[in-house]
């Protein structure tokens, strides 16, 4: 919400054309619904053993819905100026994200054995968002300097190493009992996330300044 508001006040600032506004915006509403989505479904998982099961599909909706649209907002930014090139990996995106969430809605993807291949399944639609950036530094005529490489980078070392803290369960794996209040390897894991999101949410706004700097 604080970086909501932050945007009127840039957009007073420059002249912001509204698609790359929008763009942003976009980003922070899928951020929201996500940690929603899993805040209530951490409140709720204890009611019983069907509304934990529907909010738990809910909570793989929102990692699913938080995933894409960090592709989608990078796309836009970093091919920005080549509309066809950008409408494709938007949808190629929008695409991998329904099989995603498709292979989530099944009852075999629940429970703490299949944590290693939820996390293949969610890494793999974050990998799928690489493709642009691979395209875009092989062509001769679209810059990597749109996309805000930095902030993807940090947010993506924070996404991996989180995920890698939830697989492996550590620490709580190697001193059993210690981390059953604070510290648990689910605890990190949230952290880690919130703060790679923030990450990708300043460096969308670094890429909307800098392209309005341009514009005007």
């Amino acid at each position: 919400m604080l970086l909501w508001s932050f945007l009127p006040a840039l957009h007073g600032q420059y002249d912001i054309p509204a698609g790359p506004l929008n763009a942003v915006r976009c980003q922070l509403v899928a951020t929201a619904i996500c940690l929603y989505l899993s805040a209530f479904y951490h409140c709720v998982s204890c009611h019983s053993f069907h509304v934990s099961k529907i909010c738990l599909k809910l909570d793989y909706l929102g990692i699913v819905l938080n995933i894409s649209f960090t592709w989608i907002s990078a796309i836009y930014f970093g091919l920005y100026g080549h509309r066809e090139l950008t409408r494709w990996y938007i949808t190629q995106i929008c695409i991998c994200a329904c099989i995603t969430f498709w292979v989530m809605l099944s009852p075999k993807m629940d429970g703490p054995q299949t944590a290693l291949w939820r996390s293949i399944a969610f890494l793999s639609l974050g990998a799928s968002g690489f493709a642009p950036m691979i395209h875009a530094a092989l062509m001769d005529h679209i810059s990597l300097k749109n996309f805000p490489l930095f902030y993807m980078i940090t947010s993506t070392i924070l996404f991996l190493t989180g995920t890698a803290v939830y697989v492996t369960r550590t620490p709580e794996k190697y001193w059993p009992g210690v981390f059953d209040v604070w510290g648990a390897s689910h605890q990190i894991f949230h952290v880690l996330v919130n703060i790679a999101q923030i990450s990708h949410i300043l460096g969308l706004i670094e890429a909307l300044t800098k392209l309005s700097e341009i514009s005007n």
